[in-house]
């Protein structure tokens, strides 16, 4: 327990260091890059990572988290140029909902940097 308003000296170091994974992908969603066309979701995929993704799903759920949708995209190469690389997945025929949940790589099939970038969640405000 730190005491409230007393200054405390804090002092980190490291004691090991994790080994280097290599180029890994970095598949990235977010609902900025989602948009709704009709009855069809655009989802805008990135790959921030600088090494090639490989194929992937993109996964669409209802509010209730039921599945409406599991489409599967081609790889992603790396952005080894700093400038992400991305792909626009249409998925479509989808039923109305208010808003729909929005999963890259749902199953964890791609080794990834980080994996919490990979969901998003849109609001349609229509029933």
């Amino acid at each position: 327990a730190v005491p409230s308003k007393v200054p405390v000296l804090l002092e980190v170091m490291q004691l090991r260091a994790d080994p280097d994974p290599g180029d890994l992908p970095d598949l990235a969603i977010s609902q900025d890059f989602v948009r709704k066309q009709g009855n069809s979701l655009v989802v805008t995929v990135h790959n921030i990572g600088n090494a090639p993704s490989g194929r992937f799903t993109v996964t669409v759920l209802c509010p209730r988290n039921n599945e409406l949708k599991t489409v599967e995209a081609e790889s992603l190469p790396g952005s080894a140029d700093f400038v992400p690389k991305n792909v626009e997945v249409i998925i479509t025929d989808l039923t109305d909902h208010y808003s729909y949940q929005i999963l890259v790589d749902r199953e964890n099939m791609v080794r990834e940097i980080f994996e919490e970038n990979n969901n998003a969640v849109i609001v349609t405000g229509s029933f």
